[in-house]
């Protein structure tokens, strides 16, 4: 079944006119009129996470948290303006299908007993293979990061719905960073992913889309438990979009552990423009926000 998008995650710039340069330091602020209400509500995202300030919870209504990855999943690279992002594309038609059409969910733990169906994932990145992740650890800042978006199973043909509800939607946020030696390290597994970004780059037209790729999330899973195995730790907090309309309807989760990657895998990322084909795509993200005393939890599953 096909998804009528309304709105994009991570990815509103189809029907609004915004870059990270002029508006990524505060949405609030940032003009767009529409959206200054919500930008400046009290459960926005992202936020500095502060180990010390988390809840850790040993019990079993967290640990039962779960990533259903089975699933090969088909679909395409794009450059939507503002981000590198893959869209499920399991009848090969070059439309994003809707999320149910795979297997790849998450349940459990802070998202309870329902499921959350993959939808898509996208980047967050800097400059010179520093400083772009959205979320920061006491103050640290990651190259990049990832956000694998899930829509709970009741919304999946309805996405405005989701995003009008605080538990609509689920965000798996993944660090990333660079400097791995692939003689030590096994990168090629991330090459479908800077190959797609240097195909984009090559074809000189931002809107060129990289189809027939087939992707596994637990390539991204596995490496952020440092024994390759499905659990990892993470925290929660409920919050909200990181672009417009910054809607309070994300349940984030953010692993503890980051991906390892190449420098020129990383640096592959800010060969990418905005929509003008010219102006480079660098220091994507939106600065961290009041965390508003909001709840924080940690789950460790994995030392």
């Amino acid at each position: 079944m096909r998804v009528v998008i309304l709105l994009l995650l991570g990815l509103t710039g189809s029907t609004l006119a915004w870059n990270y340069n002029e508006n990524g330091d505060d949405w609030a602020t940032s003009g767009a009129a529409d959206y200054d209400a919500t930008c400046a509500m009290d459960r926005q995202s992202p936020i500095d996470i502060i180990p010390r300030n988390a809840i850790e919870y040993c019990g079993d209504e967290m640990l039962d948290f779960a990533a259903n990855y089975c699933d090969t999943i088909s679909g395409y690279f794009k450059n939507n303006g503002h981000t590198l992002q893959f869209d499920i594309d399991v009848s090969g038609d070059g439309e994003q299908d809707d999320p149910s059409e795979t297997s790849s969910y998450i349940t459990g733990g802070p998202l309870g007993s329902g499921k959350y169906y993959f939808w898509q994932f996208h980047f967050h990145w800097g400059s010179g293979a520093m400083d772009g992740s959205e979320h920061t650890v006491s103050g640290h800042q990651y190259p990049a990061e990832v956000h694998l978006v899930h829509v709970r199973e009741d919304y999946v043909n309805d996405i405005s719905a989701a995003l009008a509800d605080p538990s609509g939607l689920s965000v798996l946020g993944i660090f990333i960073e660079g400097g791995a030696n692939s003689t030590e390290v096994d990168t090629t597994w991330f090459d479908v992913i800077s190959n797609a970004t240097k195909a984009i780059v090559d074809s000189g037209d931002f809107e060129t889309r990289v189809s027939g790729i087939e992707m596994n999330l637990n390539d991204f899973v596995h490496r952020i438990n440092p024994t390759f195995e499905s659990e990892f730790n993470y925290w929660h907090y409920e919050g909200s979009l990181t672009t417009l309309g910054c809607n309070e309807a994300v349940m984030w989760l953010v692993a503890e552990h980051p991906i390892k990657v190449t420098d020129d895998q990383l640096i592959a990322f800010e060969s990418l423009t905005e929509s003008d084909d010219s102006t480079l795509l660098t220091y994507t993200y939106r600065n961290v926000q009041p965390d508003n005393c909001r709840k924080l939890s940690y789950v460790n599953l994995n030392n």
